[in-house]
This record gives structure tokens, sequence and C-alpha cells, in this order.
């Protein structure tokens, strides 16, 4: 239903991100989740024992109405791939 209602068409050739932002549309002025702060996430992911998993309880101890965790892990990935792409074309 959702496909018909967004007007797609099949087969598609849409990359799968673009797929879901049309099945799936985020509601901009709704979304009043906190996003996680990348620069800590980004520091303390280096540490020996820390996992998205344990981030992601902090992070929820402190804003239980935030993101999930698939989410919270999609958009920290999200960040460092900007963020490495950032860096390597910028030394380039």
């Amino acid at each position: 239903m959702r496909f018909m209602a967004a007007g797609l068409s099949w087969p598609t050739e849409l990359r799968d991100d673009e797929l879901e932002r049309r099945l799936f549309p985020v509601d901009k002025g709704e979304n009043n989740r906190p996003e996680p702060d990348y620069l800590y996430l980004s520091q303390e992911i280096r540490k020996p024992d820390a996992t998205l998993s344990v981030l992601w309880e902090e992070y929820k101890e402190q804003h239980p109405h935030g993101y999930q965790y698939s989410y919270f892990c999609d958009l920290f990935n999200a960040y460092r791939q900007r963020r490495s792409e950032t860096i390597y074309s910028s030394a380039v």
C-alpha cells in the first residue's frame, strides 16, 4: 500500500535509501528526538570495551524517547561515512 501511495512502479531503479525515504517519509516537524552526540560517540567507540550497544544504552538513559538501536546505529554509521569522506577528500 505504501508503494502505491508513494506513486512508485515496479521494477524501480531507486537506491535503497531513496526507496526507504519515499516509502517511510519523516515529518521533520514532529521529530523532536535528540540527535546523538557524534563527536562523543566517535571518541568513546575507540575505547577497548566500548560497543554501539553500550553507547546506545547510555543515550537512551539520557533520552528515553530517543532513537531506537537500529536507527541510532544507522545515524552513527552515516556520520562516520560522511566524516571519512571529508577526511579523504581534504587529503587528496
